[in-house]
């Protein structure tokens, strides 16, 4: 007999003023590391903030002086390091190579996430989700709906790595699905439980 299935859909897209700022961290960043890559040999990666709030006026000069700042670090770090450059930290570290800048993305608090666009929405429409999943004799699924191209599974998994789901009991399982792949299995509460308890999950 088949299980009696309780499903939630999300539709996961950055919204207007999210895009706006995903393309102008895009536009500084290539800038940054053209910029780095004039004054340096050495191959870096550097975290920076999830936006930069920066008038496009401004936005040369707001290069020029951050590129100021990161060229020492980026000269002479043998390992990752942390320089605070205005209200925010940003992370550089060697990797290999000769005269290429990488750029990640990481929150406000400094810590590399690179689930950045997808894990704030996720949160707050998880919450809403467990809400309405409050029922009981079913499976309760939610399937995750990716309408934006840039959100990729792998994506979303580390999103869904960061949540907190023992205050989401309501949600057993949740999938990924996004225009270019097939659907994912993100979530399974089951085999959560097997993993603390120590088990295989199988």
């Amino acid at each position: 007999s088949c299980e009696k299935c309780g499903l939630e859909i999300v539709r996961l897209v950055i919204d207007g003023r999210g895009l706006a700022q995903s393309i102008a961290w895009g536009e500084i960043t290539s800038a940054l590391g053209t910029e780095l890559m004039k004054r340096s040999p050495k191959s870096v990666i550097v975290s920076t903030p999830p936006y930069f709030n920066v008038s496009r006026a401004r936005r040369q000069q707001f290069i020029r002086e951050l590129a100021d700042k990161l060229e020492p670090v980026a000269k002479c770090c043998t390992r990752e390091e942390e320089v605070r450059i205005g209200r925010y930290m940003y992370t550089v570290g060697p990797v290999e190579g000769s005269g290429c800048v990488t750029f990640a993305c990481s929150p406000v608090g400094g810590t590399f996430d690179p689930g950045c666009q997808p894990l704030p929405a996720l949160r707050k429409k998880l919450l809403d989700k467990n809400r309405q999943l409050c029922v009981a004799g079913h499976e309760r699924v939610v399937l995750i709906v990716g309408w934006d191209e840039t959100i990729r599974t792998e994506d979303v998994r580390e999103a869904i790595s960061n949540i907190d789901f023992s205050c989401l009991p309501n949600i057993d399982r949740v999938y990924f699905e996004s225009g270019l792949e097939r659907i994912h299995l993100v979530y399974d509460s089951l085999k959560m439980l097997y993993a603390l308890k120590g088990g295989s999950g199988q």
